[in-house]
């Protein structure tokens, strides 16, 4: 299994949340203090666990949530978990 994770300034939250309950039924949002090019902003961290083949689908959010959001970039991290 796989955590990813979206990091995103806190504008435009329904079409966000809207965006991925597209593709996955279950996921976090966590609100975060974030800097881009020295400038202090209001962040989301959206987790969603998956298997390694939902990165397209991370990948089309992470495109959906830059454009409505008219964001130069939006990370997206990839780590690898082990179940126990």
């Amino acid at each position: 299994m796989y955590k990813f994770e979206i990091l995103t300034e806190d504008k435009n939250r329904d079409k966000i949340i809207a965006e991925v309950s597209k593709f996955f039924d279950g996921f976090s949002i966590t609100e975060q203090i974030g800097y881009w090019k020295g400038e202090q902003e209001k962040s989301l961290n959206i987790m969603i666990v998956g298997r390694y083949s939902d990165s397209r689908k991370i990948d089309r959010i992470a495109s959906a949530i830059q454009n409505f959001n008219d964001q130069e970039s939006v990370m997206t991290l990839v780590s690898e978990i082990h179940e126990s």
